[in-house]
């Protein structure tokens, strides 16, 4: 069965992709943003035209390590299942041995691309028994990360927004991991980022239960191994835990007042998937609590916890 690896974007995927495909030797490859950007191209159906499949390639070159020529030789003279180019890409980005040729034919690999959380129907319905492991990660730790994406030099560049813009991507993301997972409880594992990193050998064994794999013989990750407490930029994901990283001069950081409306805004949510942080109210005067009761008021509503949702129970707090 192949397994997609999914999320909130800086929510532990890397991590996740890493251990898993280093513990149960499944072949893995670069996000590849397949699904992402497919409905650009092909919003429903699963058969492309070449012309369709070759803009797709080209919506993904800025992402995958292929050159031109390689691009072209993966489309079809003519018109080609979605499926299929799929996996041409695939084995285009693994590497050319007997070992992943099997991989691919027996459905024995993953993918990960946070984005693809938001297509997952679609690939189920390409991949009948593809599995996928949602990772969580507390919003005060992923939207600081995210925050961190935005200065010079860093991540994608993406553009400053308000932390309430912040949340209700983070809140709509959870609730579509839940419904996915309340359709198809059997396709679903949620991972928090969290435990992943405090009791990997845990975390992992339940990983390998829900996908039926018997890990192969790996070094074993003791408890506060991993990780490095914040972003390391995926370079030393999987190093020994350095204080150092976590209080490192110009780290990103959100403000008491972000701080203090996630925990307002965020509450159910926060409370459904066991993390207790709370952040204390700031000093606001009454002009601050006129414009906040302003942008409540034009504010979407955020998405309520699915009816019979067995909250997590607390995570613990990292060394």
């Amino acid at each position: 069965m192949p397994t997609f690896i999914v999320g909130f974007a800086r929510s532990g995927t890397t991590l996740c992709q890493r251990l898993v495909a280093e513990r149960f030797g499944l072949p893995t490859v670069p996000e590849t943003h397949y699904f992402e950007c497919l409905p650009e191209h092909l919003p429903e159906g699963e058969r492309l035209t070449r012309r369709q499949a070759e803009g797709l390639l080209s919506s993904l070159s800025p992402y995958l390590p292929l050159k031109q020529a390689e691009r072209e030789a993966l489309l079809p003279a003519r018109g080609t299942p979605v499926r299929a180019l799929f996996m041409r890409l695939m084995e285009a980005l693994l590497p050319a041995t007997a070992a992943s040729a099997q991989a691919l034919q027996d459905g024995q690999w993953l993918e990960k691309t946070p984005g693809h959380v938001w297509h997952m129907e679609r690939i189920l319905k390409l991949f009948p028994k593809a599995r996928f492991v949602a990772m969580v990660r507390s919003p005060f730790t992923a939207l600081a990360s995210r925050r961190e994406l935005a200065e010079p030099g860093k991540g994608w560049g993406e553009t400053w927004r308000p932390i309430e813009d912040y949340a209700r991507d983070w809140a709509w993301t959870q609730q579509h991991i839940w419904q996915f997972a309340r359709a198809h409880p059997e396709a679903l594992l949620m991972v928090r980022l969290e435990d992943l990193s405090l009791q990997p050998e845990e975390e992992l064994a339940r990983i390998g239960a829900f996908l039926h794999r018997a890990p192969r013989r790996s070094r074993r990750l003791g408890r506060s191994r991993l990780l490095m407490p914040f972003e390391t930029w995926k370079r030393g994901a999987m190093g020994e835990v350095d204080p150092a990283v976590a209080q490192r001069q110009g780290r990103s950081g959100l403000s008491p007042f972000e701080r203090w409306r996630l925990s307002q805004i965020l509450a159910p949510q926060l409370a459904a998937l066991g993390y207790t942080e709370h952040a204390p109210e700031p000093p606001l005067d009454a002009l601050h609590r006129q414009l906040l009761a302003s942008v409540d008021w034009f504010r979407p509503s955020l998405p309520a916890i699915p009816e019979g949702w067995v909250p997590l129970p607390p995570t613990r707090p990292t060394p």
